[in-house]
């Protein structure tokens, strides 16, 4: 392929996307708001139930070499074994003091009154946090480089500069060809399991799928658009009979439904004319197809209808986006399975085709209605204004599908810990060193590619997408329709459980966060990961999303937060989605956030910190935003600097973590931003302290 043909310039950020950016900077309040929205509708929502390489340094490799770990006596570490059983490190049997009364007599971060601070022109230059380009003349197949341009950078990373994005691109899409990296399920992977990991579309190069025959329990409950359906209890009018249960079962329903919607797309070319009754009519087919015995005004649809019409005064423009999806939703009898899995232990993966996905959710409008039912029946019977813009973002998707479909499939994997998995991976890993760390403030996560993005995820997939919630996992959602498919095919997540979504396509963009989010059509900033160019040998786009869901605290108080509990808890949650591939992908960066932040009230500082932990545990880079939060960054890229500098390993950052409980006999309700950072530096600069810390395995400088 041509060098010039996949760098290519970076567009700069419109209004609009400018605008996205300064809503999302201050959203804690809209996050509140929106929580207790979803609090309240939650129960009305309730679902059926190695060794460690360095990294290169043309990829994430710091200025300074990374500190080198020492052989330990195997006395030691199984002695440190029976300590760490609940992943607590208890190293210090003396006198635990706890921080130092003067910050600013311990530590090069300290400020007079105790607290760490760093100036805005004290920000630690980032040639001392990451290694500059190579400035040389050519780069790979012959490509020209602009010195002026390389003479600028200073830090390469996934970000909306585009001296920094193009080069960053690059570099990673040369590691996923030059390892023949490929994200799970690997379909053609030594170690593929194809009892467990299903897939339900023709792939050009490999054999016809071969899924084994599971108990009807495990189907998806959604199968309702063939004559014969597998038998279901939940679809039997009386399951407890002692009667013999069929294999399947007559749907008394198809010829009835199917002809509903046929009889409609006829109808339709005359009412798209002119005929009265257009929008009535397909209201009758949401009322048939739907169960609804009484009389429903779709109130929210209907005010889409206006609103739209409107804007591009015809009324058929509405009623054809209205066919584009009965269409898709007809095309499921042809292009979908029998048989298709929900994600339990013994089915760990599904893979579909774009238009699959796109049938499964076209029938999402026309399902019963029930109080369990996973539908967009919420979204039509609304008319407030997120609702409209929420429906925005689906017809603008089964638009694009109906004209020109992605061609390639999507893979959902749900990632289950074994019990004793962390534990044993957290004794391997405790001594590594800090890992490879890279923050902005000038970047959002899903304009990012060729990596691994973190969704802030409720424990049931998707959070309030098809009801009142906007927040980051639901507005993910929005713009990628396709991850609505996971909701489909997943329960509950426990704490030992991650759900990994591979190759969704981006079909929108958006501005503004919780209620004032808007839909936007989709600009080159958010498409990055949609280029065929980035698709793996299976036609899925090289880019992960992993859905975790962080613990939900009733206040921002720092004491519950820091348990020995729930940082167990959040560490065991992190590592199950930090670890869902292989180790060979140590090069490739899990792009991350504020985790359990916001709405959650989770402590900023704090979930940083967790993070880094579990990607040095992992041993992967991470690329942290802070969503235009100027200071913060400063504040994380200080820390991390600090921390390397001292030569501490992640297993010392979680020891010294797990004494903020202990420290003072009341801590504050409400902590500063930097009330953890502060316990950290002066803990470490306790000569007795760090000696102790120092015992755990004791790292070469980097000096």
């Amino acid at each position: 392929m041509d060098q010039k043909s996949i760098v290519k310039k970076t567009p700069e950020p419109t209004k609009d996307e400018q605008l996205n950016l300064n809503n999302s900077t201050n959203s804690d309040d809209m996050d509140a708001e929106m929580m207790k929205e979803m609090q309240s509708e939650r129960f009305e929502d309730h679902r059926d139930p190695s060794s460690h390489r360095s990294l290169s340094p043309d990829v994430f490799s710091p200025a300074s070499p990374s500190p080198q770990k020492l052989e330990i006596p195997e006395e030691s570490v199984k002695v440190e074994e029976e300590e760490d059983m609940k992943m607590e490190v208890d190293e210090d049997d003396g006198d635990a003091d706890g921080p130092a009364s003067n910050l600013a007599e311990l530590t090069q971060l300290g400020s007079s009154d105790g607290s760490f601070k760093i100036d805005e022109e004290d920000d630690p230059p980032m040639s001392s946090l990451v290694s500059e380009f190579p400035k040389t003349e050519k780069r790979a197949e012959g490509a020209p480089v602009d010195v002026k341009t390389e003479e600028k950078k200073k830090a390469f990373g996934i970000i909306t500069d585009e001296q920094c994005t193009t080069d960053f691109r690059y570099l990673l899409e040369e590691q996923f060809n030059k390892r023949k990296l490929e994200f799970l399920p690997d379909f053609e992977a030594k170690n593929f399991n194809k009892s467990k990991d299903y897939r339900y579309c023709e792939i050009p190069g490999l054999p016809t799928p071969d899924r084994p025959y599971r108990d009807n329990h495990y189907l998806l409950n959604q199968i309702q658009w063939r004559p014969f359906h597998p038998y279901m209890p939940s679809l039997d009018r009386n399951p407890y009979s002692y009667r013999q249960k069929p294999e399947e079962i007559a749907n008394r329903m198809y010829l009835t439904d199917k002809n509903t919607l046929e009889q409609w797309l006829r109808e339709h070319r005359y009412s798209a004319e002119g005929h009265s009754g257009g929008f009535q009519m397909f209201s009758h087919v949401l009322h048939q197809l739907g169960r609804i015995g009484g009389y429903n005004s779709f109130v929210g649809l209907l005010k889409y209808f206006n609103t739209v019409a409107r804007e591009h005064n015809s009324e058929k423009y509405v009623l054809d986006q209205f066919a584009n999806v009965v269409r898709i939703a007809l095309s499921a009898e042809e292009i979908l399975p029998k048989r298709i899995y929900r994600l339990t232990d013994f089915v760990e993966s599904a893979t579909f085709s774009h238009v699959q996905c796109a049938a499964l959710l076209a029938r999402m409008f026309f399902k019963p209605k029930t109080s369990h039912s996973l539908s967009f029946h919420y979204l039509l019977e609304h008319d407030d204004e997120l609702s409209i813009e929420k429906l925005r973002f689906l017809f603008a998707y089964f638009d694009r599908i109906a004209t020109n479909p992605p061609k390639g499939c999507v893979s959902f994997r749900l990632k289950t810990v074994r019990n004793d998995e962390f534990k044993e991976e957290w004794i391997k890993n405790k001594y590594n060193p800090m890992p490879d760390v890279r923050i902005y403030d000038q970047m959002v996560i899903e304009e990012t590619a060729l990596c691994t993005q973190i969704d802030f995820a409720n424990e049931y997939l998707g959070g309030g997408v098809l009801r009142s919630g906007a927040v980051q996992e639901e507005i993910r959602f929005l713009m990628c329709p396709e991850m609505i498919v996971g909701m489909l095919l997943t329960d509950k997540m426990d704490d030992a459980q991650a759900i990994s979504i591979v190759g969704a396509y981006v079909y929108s963009g958006y501005t503004g966060y919780a209620n004032k989010l808007k839909w936007r059509p989709l600009s080159g900033r958010y498409a990055r990961q949609n280029d065929a160019r980035l698709r793996d040998k299976y036609g899925r786009l090289r880019v992960e999303t992993v859905a975790i869901d962080a613990m939900y605290f009733k206040t921002k108080a720092i004491a519950e937060q820091v348990t020995s509990d729930s940082l167990t808890r959040e560490m065991k949650k992190a590592y199950t989605g930090f670890s869902t591939q292989s180790e060979h992908f140590s090069q490739i960066p899990i792009v991350t956030g504020f985790w359990g932040c916001g709405a959650f009230n989770g402590h900023k500082p704090l979930k940083f910190l967790q993070q880094v932990i579990i990607a040095g545990m992992v041993k992967r880079p991470l690329v942290f935003c802070t969503f235009q939060e100027g200071q913060t960054m400063k504040h994380f890229k200080g820390v991390m600097a600090r921390l390397r500098s001292e030569n501490v390993s992640i297993g010392q950052l979680n020891s010294v973590l797990r004494k903020i409980a202990t420290s003072q006999i009341r801590l504050p309700y409400i902590p500063t931003e930097t009330f953890v950072f502060d316990f950290v530096f002066q803990y470490l600069a306790g000569p007795q302290n760090r000696a102790l810390l120092d015992n755990l395995k004791p790292l070469k400088s980097t000096s």
